[in-house]
């Protein structure tokens, strides 16, 4: 396998025979720099991808800055997660009875998202009560995608 590297002085081709040793190791590897001809490998961890549901009507009134804050501080119900995480969406429900969780389940599975975060305020006994979070929680969990209960409460 031929590996071609460009640095700001010159563009260099090397052979690599990837075949001999560990092959699967390459999945988790990358080149972080290339410096006098010496290429520096370094192990990387997957990025974790995240989506969170929200409650339509709640989302009349709330902009959705604690869930992100939360996320963006990794505390509450994010403190799990590193900076190899991605909220790579941030929906609602769709309105009784959480008709949309189902076809965007769809959609973000084939985006590769990991986990799926119900917000605080589909829970929280201050909000308007979810009669359908059950409903919501059961097509998350069918769809095999992980399922966090709570944001930033």
């Amino acid at each position: 396998m031929k590996l071609e590297l460009t640095s700001s002085r010159k563009r260099s081709a090397y052979n690599f025979d990837f075949f001999k040793g560990n092959y699967p190791l390459l999945f988790f590897l990358f080149i972080r720099s290339f410096k006098n001809g010496v290429v520096i490998i370094e192990d990387v961890k997957p990025v974790t991808r995240i989506a969170v549901i929200r409650c339509d009507i709640v989302s009349e009134a709330c902009p959705g800055v604690g869930c992100f804050m939360a996320f963006n501080k990794k505390s509450m119900h994010f403190s799990d997660y590193d900076e190899n995480t991605e909220m790579v969406a941030f929906f609602t429900c769709g309105g009784c009875s959480g008709r949309r969780v189902y076809r965007l389940l769809k959609s973000l599975k084939k985006r590769g998202v990991d986990v799926i975060h119900l917000s605080s305020c589909m829970q929280m006994e201050n909000y308007p009560e979810c009669p359908h979070i059950d409903e919501i929680k059961r097509t998350v969990e069918n769809a095999g995608i992980k399922l966090v209960e709570g944001t930033h409460h």
